[in-house]
């Protein structure tokens, strides 16, 4: 028969608390951290785009489905995105391929053609040169932007 309470009397050690391991909240705090940071950069994107959507599109509504349908920039690193992802894997490797064809098809700038038309690398420095070329295609982005930045607050200043 069981004492129900010589179990209630039993004390646990301090050690036998639940902790989360120091490694494990750093991988979750890194994890949260590209995540946030990929949610933003999307958002940014999406941001490019919808001032880029043609005027016959008034509402924001119809800017923003305007992007989802069509916005070249959103879907070019999406699909960029999904294909460096999938490539790691030998097995998704034609799942990879078919991202990289749909990026081509929203690729703009000759340096996005050939980011989309690289061949899977054979080497370590091959790897390198592959997961840089995305990093490239977004500098080149983040320039634009401060090129539009520029442009917009100098256009502001002169307004009366």
């Amino acid at each position: 028969m069981i004492r129900f309470d010589a179990l209630r009397s039993t004390t646990f050690p301090r050690s036998a608390t639940w902790r989360t391991p120091r490694g494990l909240r750093r991988a979750l705090a890194a994890v949260c951290l590209v995540g946030c940071l990929g949610a933003v950069s999307l958002g940014a994107l999406a941001v490019a785009d919808l001032n880029d959507a043609p005027a016959q599109y008034t509402t924001l509504r119809s800017r923003a489905g305007w992007v989802l349908d069509r916005g070249n920039r959103l879907h070019y690193a999406v699909h960029i995105t999904a294909g460096r992802i999938l490539a790691i894997c030998p097995c998704t490797r034609d799942a990879a391929d078919r991202q990289y064809w749909r990026a081509g098809y929203h690729a703009v700038t000759p340096l996005q053609r050939e980011v989309a038309q690289a061949p899977r690398p054979e080497s370590a420095s091959g790897w390198i040169d592959y997961m840089v070329g995305p990093v490239q295609v977004g500098l080149a982005w983040l320039d634009d932007a401060a090129s539009w930045l520029s442009q917009t607050e100098s256009h502001l200043a002169r307004a009366p």
